[in-house]
């Protein structure tokens, strides 16, 4: 047994709970009905373990070298650093220290890229215990440099033992069209089809990279249509970015339930437009909010919902709470976790984060207005916000 007294703010299944004296109880890794025992903590809101919905694990030690656009950033900074990740000693680095920033940062659960080499699939989902994760290696097998490429076959087959072994903890993770044959994304599809995984991928961050597609598949109407071709959307697939896609796109990816994981820092530190949330929301289409780390300069969750609460304004109605959904529930459904965790509720995991209110909740004050306290007093030291951090009941921080 354990437990926690503070203010607490989650989301829940339609709304937004806040109670001023709260308190959190667990057992056996899972939240039960409080009981009113548990060690109390002054100054704190507390709120489920946040979830990142797309991040890079091999591109950690090269966040925040940043470039004019896309593809020169891939070329210079990121395919150099993926390659380095191939080797044991150096992967067993950056894993430790990219397990450590999320901790640090109040992550307890993502959705993770590997490298473009097949062992790269057990770093994500082996040696990032005991967070939640799901991920997998990177598959590319054209129109990347040759010490990446993957044989096309060997990459499924691979991926397949992959599923196998990981069930639906793996995710397939072509890293976009432009890197990928036809056979690698239809036989994606076909995995998809028949094993209970998952998928991710990137589209339309970049003009340069929309472009680049339409070039390589001018028989399909767009890149959204490209996925759709092979077999790709569905409420098991992920998609990065979405900046630029037209109003047929978006009912695509709403109709096949298809998720967007939503990366604000990132697409600011790489020129590559606002996404229109408005229209996306519009459209029916189901958001969660991620780091991208490296091309995000930070793994906290709460930079990035300080950046949405920014880059939307007078744009989209934004509020702390809705970007506590996204970087919550949102997350955990987008991956696969939704009924285990998201919300402070009793039956999911007890994942809790305690953040720091400067002066604590005020009387009278509601719990979003005090969360919007915390996201812009500690903008650019959010460590500094995170007071606890707790996995399945474990205290990790």
């Amino acid at each position: 047994m354990g437990g926690l007294r503070a203010p607490i703010l989650s989301p829940t299944g339609a709304g937004l709970f806040f109670e001023r004296d709260g308190a959190l109880s667990w057992a056996d890794g899972l939240l039960v009905p409080p009981d009113g025992a548990g060690e109390p903590m002054a100054d704190v809101l507390l709120i489920p373990g946040l979830v990142d919905a797309h991040v890079h694990l091999p591109q950690y030690r090269v966040r925040g070298r940043f470039q004019e656009a896309l593809l020169p950033w891939l070329r210079e900074h990121i395919w150099p650093e993926e390659a380095r990740f191939g080797e044991r000693a150096y992967r067993e680095g950056v894993t430790s220290e990219f397990r450590d920033g999320l901790i640090a940062a109040g992550t307890t659960a993502a959705l993770v890229y590997g490298a473009p080499s097949a062992d790269t699939a057990h770093a994500v989902l082996r040696d990032l215990a005991p967070l939640c994760i799901r991920g997998g290696d990177v598959l590319m097998d054209r129109n990347s440099p040759e010490d990446l490429l993957r044989d096309t076959e060997d990459a499924l087959e691979t991926s397949r033992q992959h599923a196998e072994g990981y069930g639906e903890r793996y995710v397939l993770t072509p890293r976009f069209a432009p890197t990928c044959s036809p056979r690698l994304m239809a036989g994606c599809g076909s995995i998809l089809a028949v094993r209970d995984v998952g998928l991710q991928t990137h589209l339309a961050e970049n003009l340069d990279e929309v472009a680049w597609v339409a070039e390589l598949h001018p028989d399909r109407r767009s890149y959204t249509d490209v996925y759709a071709h092979f077999g790709l959307l569905g409420p098991r697939s992920v998609f990065g970015h979405c900046i630029h896609l037209d109003d047929q796109d978006l009912q695509q990816l709403a109709d096949s339930g298809s998720w967007v994981a939503h990366c604000p820092t990132s697409n600011i530190a790489l020129g590559s437009g606002r996404m229109p949330l408005e229209r996306h929301l519009a459209a029916g289409v189901n958001v969660a909010l991620a780091t991208d780390v490296g091309a995000g300069p930070d793994l906290s969750m709460l930079d990035v919902m300080r950046s949405f609460l920014e880059v939307h304004e007078g744009a989209a109605e934004v509020s702390p709470g809705q970007a506590l959904r996204l970087a919550t529930l949102a997350g955990a459904r987008a991956m696969g976790e939704g009924s285990q965790r998201g919300v402070l509720l009793p039956g999911r995991a007890a994942d809790v984060v305690a953040v720091r209110i400067p002066g604590g909740v005020g009387r009278g004050e509601s719990g979003e207005a005090a969360l919007r306290r915390a996201l812009f007093a500690f903008e650019g030291r959010y460590e500094e916000a995170i007071a606890g951090v707790w996995v399945a009941g474990e205290r990790l921080r």
